[in-house]
């Protein structure tokens, strides 16, 4: 198999981690990689969040019945203009109604009124008759002075009084019962029957123009002073409150609320996309930085960022499938809230695949998302940052698949005991907080259950193990280990005492303890081709070197690295534990084999490069531990008196060895780190090498008994 050359990750190191800076073209395709993943989240997620995103809701009619709770924006104010209309009205109908008073021409289309009853009519007309005529004479005279005095209007009037503006300037006001109408023509003539008073108003229509006018600036100018004096009640509602809560009857000012908030939406939309992509951008610009510091293994592994981000956006994609499901789908009686969005799912599965530092937060991420889009509301932020918290706590002890539920379980406790703490604090109804309880504590159930679903793919995909999966591994029956065990028993203990260092060196330093355990019981697995070629194999005294070139010597001992990964690749385990295969040597020479074949060569130039290992050297925390604690177990069984003193001196002077080699310069080990690893692998050293020393006395006298 070829050499993983093309693995390696090259990467600038902060000046608190060990080795040299890479070169210039590395840091550069380091800074690449890293934008295109910005990149890629940034347009991924604005994707994902937009339908989520406010948008026009149909406008239902008054008393219409609300299929679900609608929640006002924050920062949205609602003007109540129905109700405003409906006083402005009122006041409106409470003031005498301005007209104008224009009685130019009024005399002569009087007087041409006049010679039209006084012109000859025919028999059939109703005022044939000389004297109905000369009634109708007197009756019109007497309306007409009545016009002249109080005015005639052709349209209808509703208001109660009028303000009747004079040509004089001033204002008269009158009552609306008073004035001469159009529609009341024939109640003005009572001395007429019916017949002869619709043929009088017929003529009144014809030949007299109104004399009331509808002053309509007069109108507009009354109306703005009413609405400047008594503007529309403005309200701001609580995020946390439902504005028209599921099951309502709609009357007007829902139906009005609905528009405004439809109105409200469509300006914010494409402001708030671009708040969107600046809030996004500050959230993965503190997320990278927080990486670069304290998380810089996954930073510094482009693989890994890739996988982070698929996980992240599968998670915030699930968020968006569940919360249509919960508008549009019908419950019944029963109903949930987007509190029951998935959020502690990302939590527990990057718990398992990343550790609990990356899982708060990528998670911190995901719900300041979810509570700003698609749950815009504070307690949903509470209860999503405290579930997440619960959730990784829980997952991070998970032994076996089985305790993902009970995971969920907790998960959802707390969430509920969120909400209904959040309710006491803000005098919830109990009616309004029983579905939010029912929605928080099913997120918690169904977080767990996705992650039941959905965590061997995620594995496939990122090429990251779960601790279930590690854990499967460190069954002393797999095949790979037992196969081991048979064939070079001296290799299977050997992998047995780095599992022990690596382990605890883990531990001290907050690495990934399960994972470095595993690595080190596969990471010699290919010396099972030949394993009488090494030294814990091999009986006193017989050692087949002896008998070989240096350069045949060296090409079987790297051998066993490259078949140890094709065995590996055969048996399927996790790219994470093949790497410890790789690594666990990095690009150490073998000296002895060096030193031999300079020996031989005499003046001849010899090739450092045949005598050393394929590499690369290790790229973490866990694979370098792995080397460590392989040349400290290994240098350790050749001491003849393994006292703490000297194993103390033997372990510390490997490490230095190690780092002046720059074989640590890839892995991010701080020297304080170092300085703990050496500390907890004399500890341990010291504990298997310890022999009693004890003497007891014999029973029947004489010498005593050493044990």
């Amino acid at each position: 198999m070829a050499k993983p050359n093309s693995r390696k990750r090259g990467g600038l190191m902060p000046s608190r981690f060990l080795g040299r800076p890479p070169l210039r073209r590395n840091w550069l395709r380091f800074r690449q990689d890293r934008l295109g993943v910005f990149v890629f989240l940034l347009v991924c997620s604005t994707l994902i969040l937009w339908p989520a995103m406010p948008s026009a809701q149909n406008v239902p009619r008054t008393g219409d019945i609300a299929i679900a709770d609608v929640f006002a924006p924050r920062g949205f104010v609602f003007v109540d203009n129905a109700s405003a209309r409906r006083r402005w009205e009122s006041l409106y109908r409470s003031v005498p109604a301005p007209y104008r008073l224009r009685t130019e021409g009024f005399e002569a289309a009087a007087r041409r009124l006049r010679g039209a009853l006084t012109a000859s009519l025919p028999d059939t007309h109703p005022l044939s008759s000389p004297r109905r005529r000369q009634v109708a004479i007197l009756q019109v005279n007497r309306l007409l002075r009545k016009m002249r005095s109080r005015g005639y209007s052709d349209s209808d009037i509703h208001a109660d009084r009028l303000s009747i503006l004079l040509p004089n300037g001033k204002r008269r006001i009158v009552e609306a019962s008073s004035v001469v109408q159009k529609k009341r023509l024939i109640e003005e003539l009572p001395d007429l029957t019916r017949r002869e008073a619709e043929a009088v108003a017929r003529l009144i229509s014809e030949y007299i123009p109104p004399t009331l006018v509808f002053d309509s600036a007069e109108a507009n100018r009354i109306l703005e002073k009413i609405r400047q004096e008594n503007p529309p009640a403005r309200t701001r509602f609580a995020p946390e409150k439902a504005v028209i809560v599921a099951g309502q009857r709609l009357a007007e000012r829902d139906v009005e609320l609905i528009r405004q908030l439809n109105e409200y939406n469509r300006k914010r939309n494409l402001q708030a996309i671009g708040l969107l992509l600046l809030f996004q951008i500050l959230l993965l610009s503190f997320a990278a930085l927080y990486m670069k510091r304290y998380l810089f293994e996954q930073y510094e592994n482009t693989r890994d960022i890739w996988g982070i981000a698929f996980t992240f956006l599968a998670s915030l994609f699930l968020c968006l499938v569940v919360l249509v499901i919960v508008e549009r789908a019908s419950w019944g009686r029963w109903r949930l809230t987007p509190a029951v969005l998935p959020v502690p799912a990302l939590a527990m599965t990057l718990t398992l695949l990343y550790g609990v530092r990356l899982a708060f937060i990528a998670t911190m991420f995901l719900s300041l998302l979810a509570s700003t889009v698609m749950a815009p509301r504070v307690s949903i932020l509470a209860m999503f940052l405290l579930g997440a918290m619960t959730a990784s706590f829980a997952a991070v002890h998970a032994r076996k698949r089985s305790d993902l539920a009970r995971a969920g379980l907790w998960t959802g406790l707390v969430q509920a005991f969120v909400i209904v703490s959040l309710g006491i604090i803000y005098s919830q109804p109990w009616s309004a907080l029983r579905a939010e309880i029912i929605s928080g504590f099913g997120s918690g159930i169904l977080s767990s259950l996705l992650v039941s679903v959905l965590l061997l793919p995620l594995e496939v995909l990122s090429h990251r193990p779960s601790s279930f999966r590690l854990l499967e591994l460190t069954d002393p029956q797999h095949p790979v280990l037992q196969q081991l065990l048979r064939t070079a028993p001296g290799t299977f203990q050997h992998s047995q005492h780095v599992a022990l260092l690596a382990q605890t060196a883990a531990e001290t330093i907050g690495a990934n303890a399960l994972l470095t355990r595993v690595g080190a019981y596969f990471h010699d697995i290919g010396k099972m081709k030949k394993p009488e070629y090494f030294t814990e194999n091999q009986q006193k005294g017989a050692n087949p070197h002896d008998s070989l070139s240096p350069t045949m010597s060296a090409t079987i001992l790297k051998a066993h690295v490259t078949d140890g990964a094709q065995m590996a690749r055969v048996a399927k385990l996790p790219d994470a534990v093949i790497d410890f295969i790789w690594e666990h040597h990095g690009t150490t020479l073998m000296s002895v084999f060096y030193a031999r074949a300079l020996e031989q060569a005499g003046d001849e130039d010899v090739d450092k490069s045949k005598y050393r290992y394929p590499g690369p050297r290790p790229q973490s925390v866990e694979t370098a531990l792995v080397m460590l604690a392989d040349s400290v177990e290994a240098a350790s069984r050749s001491l003849e008196r393994p006292t703490p003193n000297r194993l103390e001196r033997l372990v510390k002077k490997i490490i230095t060895d190690k780092f002046e080699e720059e074989q640590l310069d890839d892995c991010g080990l701080t020297l304080r780190e170092l300085n703990l690893i050496a500390d907890e692998f004399t500890r341990v050293l010291s504990g298997l090498y310890h022999s009693r020393n004890v003497v007891y006395p014999e029973k029947s006298g004489g010498e005593r008994k050493k044990s």
